[in-house]
C-alpha cells in the first residue's frame, strides 16, 4: 500500500484469554524453566510443544500447564541440534550440526538415524513431507535443494537470484 505512517489505519485485537504462556517466562538462561535463543518450535501429536534452543544446544519438551520443560534431546560435540521437523505420522526429525545425520524419534519411543553423504556446502534448512506413507526430507545446503527419499539423495534444484532453476 501507500501508507506512510502506522497511524494510517487501526485494528482492535480481542485476546479473550485465548493465548497462554507455554514455555519459559523466567528470563534468558539454561534452567528448564527458561529459554535461550529459541529457534524452532513444533507441536507433537500429543499436544506437547518442542522448542529447539540454539544456545543451550538442546530440544526441550513442554506439556500444557508445566512450570518447566523436560529434555527431549541434548546435543554434544558435533551432534548439537540444528533443525527440528515433524511428519504426519508424528515422527520427529532432528538434524545435527554434523549435517550428515538426522535423528528420528518415533511415536512409539524408538529412535533411529538417517546418515547421508554427498552434500557439500553450508546447511541452511530442512523440511519434511509425508505423502501416502512416503517420507521425503528436503535439505537446503548452500542454495541448493536436495531430497532424501527411500535412502536416495537427489539434488532437486539450484536456487538462483530470481527463483528456482533446475
Amino acid at each position: 500500500g501507500s501508507a506512510m505512517f502506522d497511524i494510517d489505519y487501526t485494528a482492535d485485537i480481542l485476546i479473550d484469554n485465548r493465548f497462554s504462556l507455554v514455555a519459559g517466562g523466567n528470563g534468558y538462561g539454561n534452567q528448564l524453566n527458561q529459554l535461550s535463543s529459541p529457534d524452532k518450535v513444533i507441536v507433537d501429536n500429543e499436544g506437547n510443544t518442542l522448542i529447539l534452543e540454539t544456545d543451550n544446544r538442546r530440544i526441550v519438551k513442554w506439556s500444557e500447564g508445566d512450570s518447566e520443560g523436560e529434555i527431549f534431546y541434548e546435543g554434544s560435540g558435533s551432534n548439537n541440534p540444528n533443525s527440528l521437523e515433524k511428519d504426519k505420522s508424528g515422527r520427529i526429525y532432528v538434524i545435527t550440526n554434523s549435517w550428515d545425520n538426522i535423528k528420528v524419534f518415533n511415536p512409539d519411543g524408538t529412535t533411529s538415524e538417517i546418515n547421508f553423504t554427498g552434500i557439500t556446502g553450508t546447511y541452511e534448512d530442512m523440511f519434511v513431507e509425508e505423502e501416502e506413507g512416503v517420507v521425503s526430507i528436503y535439505l537446503l545446503y548452500s542454495s541448493a535443494l536436495w531430497r532424501l527419499r527411500d535412502g536416495e539423495l537427489k539434488r532437486i534444484s539450484e536456487l538462483g537470484g530470481y527463483g528456482l532453476s533446475s
